[in-house]
């Protein structure tokens, strides 16, 4: 018939914050616990059918988690629409999924930016806390920044384990929940080494191995007065990190430049799957590649990395110069300033919204604005450059 929601305060009290008589985005952590099928119920009931049994003829059991995967950056918690490039859902007993999306799907500016349910059962709260650990690793979503770490983070941690729960939780536990990203191991790194090494194999395999001139030549260590090996620069946020590739005669190849060098090989299939094996070791990896971008997805770990090409690096640099860029797809709202005005460092110029939020731009130092590329009401794409400025001699 309806839910009636509540927060509790850090007095331990309970406060009503709203009654709605309709299901909730919840109600699946009902039917998983009661084993009935609230959609079912109300179909019926409105088909004029009575309920087929009384409260006393239902009884509890186990319990149920849900968390709700966002296209969002938990560190601020802003949207993060875009197009998803890889999706694969969790499975298992006791795992369920509900989802409207696929790798094909896009999550939009327009509306709530929830990427899918996660709702687990099992037959206490720390048996369901461990199954959904294990669930939300299982998670492989590349496109779009997502609370997934948040949530590996929050149910794992002992005060949500012990039910410690207000409304002042995240924030007392802040360092806890959202720790800043870790550089990309040298196993992840070998994975993109090996990705990129493996994808241009395929990209020449109808070219005559036989011929030492060939594409397949270049991929597979035949190289005129060489000893037989490549640079890799990949940049992780703000670092590069060079790997020399060598390769190796069965197909591996060796990696220097990593934490005491690497011997790699594997079989990177169509749908992106890496079934690899470091260093004796076997790791299995999604791998989705988007023109120089590599997302390498592992168990509860997201990482993205850029083959850097070394001839197009200073072009790049040169050209990000001096603009502000939309840090995600929105709206312009308000813009702020005008041409040729004099802005100083810190000053908001325009503010864009996105999902109900906004988001302000402000000035990186003392200088002028030298043009505005949008207006308000414009739709601007994630990374568009939104105003030029002029640094202050």
């Amino acid at each position: 018939a309806g839910t009636v929601e509540f927060l509790v305060g850090g007095d331990g009290a309970f406060y009503f914050l709203e009654m709605n008589t309709r299901l909730q985005v919840e109600h699946p952590v009902t039917e998983l616990v009661y084993n009935i099928d609230l959609v079912e119920e109300q179909v019926r009931i409105a088909a004029g059918e009575p309920l087929p049994f009384t409260q006393d003829q239902i009884t509890p059991r186990g319990h149920a988690l849900e968390c709700r995967v966002y296209a969002e950056d938990p560190n601020s918690f802003l949207p993060s629409p875009g197009n998803l490039t890889e999706v694969a859902w969790p499975e298992g007993v006791g795992v369920r999924v509900d989802a409207g999306v696929d790798s094909a799907s896009t999550v939009p500016l327009s509306y709530d930016p929830m990427i899918a349910k996660l709702i687990v059962w099992d037959r206490d709260r720390k048996s369901a806390l461990r199954r959904m650990r294990q669930a939300l690793g299982e998670y492989q979503i590349a496109g779009v920044v997502t609370n997934t770490a948040f949530l590996i983070a929050l149910v794992g941690h002992p005060a949500f384990g012990e039910g410690d729960l207000d409304t002042g939780f995240i924030e007392r536990f802040r360092t806890d929940l959202l720790p800043q990203p870790v550089p990309a191991s040298a196993n992840v790194l070998a994975l993109a080494a090996l990705a990129v090494t493996l994808q241009r194999r395929a990209d020449v395999l109808g070219h005559r191995r036989g011929d030492p001139w060939s594409p397949w030549a270049a991929v597979n260590g035949w190289r005129l007065n060489d000893r037989g090996s490549d640079e890799l620069i990949f940049k992780d946020r703000d670092a590069d990190t060079i790997c020399r590739v060598e390769y190796l005669a069965d197909g591996a190849i060796r990696l220097h430049g990593l934490e005491g060098g690497m011997v790699a090989q594997g079989i990177l299939e169509t749908d992106g799957s890496l079934d690899a094996v470091l260093n004796g070791r076997r790791v299995r990896a999604g791998v989705v590649r988007q023109g120089d971008d590599l997302t390498i997805l592992l168990p509860g770990e997201t990482h993205k990395l850029s083959l850097v090409d070394p001839r197009r690096a200073g072009e790049v640099d040169e050209a990000a110069g001096g603009q502000l860029t939309a840090p995600m797809p929105g709206k312009v709202v308000q813009v702020l300033v005008v041409e040729g005005a004099g802005v100083e460092k810190g000053q908001a110029l325009m503010i864009l919204e996105a999902m109900k939020m906004e988001h302000t731009i402000s000035a990186p130092g003392r200088g002028k604005v030298a043009k505005l590329h949008f207006r308000a009401g414009d739709q601007v794409p994630e990374s568009a450059v939104l105003l030029s400025i002029e640094a202050e001699e």
